[in-house]
C-alpha cells in the first residue's frame, strides 16, 4: 500500500470511527435516558465527534509528516493572500444560492433573521462557526484533496469528498436536539456535493486551505441567520441543486483543463 492510500485510509477510519463511535454513544444514552443532551458527558461526545476530520488531520499532521510536509501543510492552512475575487465568491456564492433556493422553496425570504442585535453578534457568530465546522477542512481539504490531488481528475475530487462529507454526518440525523433530525437527507446531500465542488475550486486554484475553512464558516453563519437551503425535499430545489452540480463539474473540469494547457 502506498504512502497516499495509507493516509487516507488512516485518516477516513479515525474521521468515521470519532463521528460514528461517539454519536452511537450518545444516541444510546438520550434513548436511554441516562443523561440529558446538555450533560458535560454528552456535550464533549458531540464535539469530540464533530470535530473529527480537524483532529484526524492533525493526528495525521504530525504523526506522520516530516518537518517539509508538516512546513507545506501549515502554510496553506494559512494562506490568504489570495485573488480579492475569491474573497467575494466566498460571500455571494453561499448568500447566493441561499436565497435561490429560500425563493424557489418559500416564495419569499421569511426566514431571515436580521435584527439590530443579531447584527452585532454576526462577527462572533462567524468566528465560532470558523472551528464549529470550518476546521473540517483541515482534513477534508487539507488531507483528502492534498492526497486526492493528481491521482484522479479534480470533478471526481469533489465529487467524493462531497459523497464523504455527506454520508460521514449521518448520526447527526438521529439525534433529535439537533437540528439535522429534521433535515432531508438526500437534499442535505445535495448540499455537500455542491459545496464540496466549489471548495475543491477554491483550493485548487488558491492553494488555501484557510480559504475553504472560511468559506465553511461562511455557509454555516448563512445558515445560523436564516439564509440556508432550505433541508427539505423540494422538486425545484433538487433541479436547482443538480443543475448547480452540473455546473460545477464542468466549471472544474474547464480549470483543470486551463492550468493543464
Amino acid at each position: 500500500m502506498n504512502e497516499t492510500k495509507s493516509s487516507l485510509g488512516l485518516f477516513l477510519f479515525i474521521t468515521f470511527g470519532l463521528m460514528y463511535g461517539a454519536h452511537a454513544i450518545v444516541i444510546i444514552l438520550l434513548n436511554q435516558e441516562v443523561l440529558e443532551f446538555e450533560h458535560g458527558l454528552t456535550q464533549f461526545l458531540t464535539i469530540l465527534g464533530g470535530g473529527a476530520p480537524a483532529f484526524a488531520a492533525l493526528f495525521i499532521v504530525f504523526r506522520r509528516y516530516n518537518e517539509e510536509e508538516k512546513k507545506q501543510y501549515w502554510q496553506a492552512v494559512y494562506r490568504l493572500n489570495v485573488a480579492w475575487h475569491w474573497w467575494v465568491f466566498l460571500v455571494i456564492a453561499p448568500l447566493t444560492i441561499g436565497v435561490v433556493t429560500n425563493l424557489v422553496y418559500h416564495q419569499n425570504l421569511h426566514r431571515l433573521t436580521l435584527s439590530t442585535g443579531q447584527l452585532i453578534t454576526l462577527p462572533m457568530t462567524f468566528a465560532i462557526m470558523i472551528f464549529a465546522g470550518g476546521a473540517e477542512e483541515l482534513g477534508w481539504r487539507g488531507i483528502m484533496q492534498k492526497q486526492l490531488h493528481s491521482k484522479i481528475k479534480l470533478p471526481f475530487i469533489g465529487l467524493f469528498i462531497g459523497l464523504i462529507w455527506g454520508v460521514w454526518h449521518l448520526p447527526l440525523f438521529f439525534i433529535d436536539h439537533l437540528a439535522h433530525a429534521d433535515f432531508n437527507f438526500f437534499t442535505y446531500l445535495l448540499t455537500t456535493i455542491l459545496f464540496s465542488l466549489w471548495m475543491t475550486a477554491v483550493v485548487y486554484k488558491t492553494k488555501s486551505v484557510g480559504l475553504a475553512i472560511l468559506f465553511h464558516a461562511m455557509l454555516n453563519t448563512i445558515g445560523h441567520f436564516g439564509l440556508g437551503i432550505p433541508m427539505v425535499y423540494s422538486l425545484g430545489n433538487t433541479l436547482v441543486l443538480g443543475a448547480l452540480i452540473g455546473l460545477s463539474i464542468l466549471w472544474l473540469y474547464t480549470i483543470e483543463d486551463t492550468a493543464k494547457a
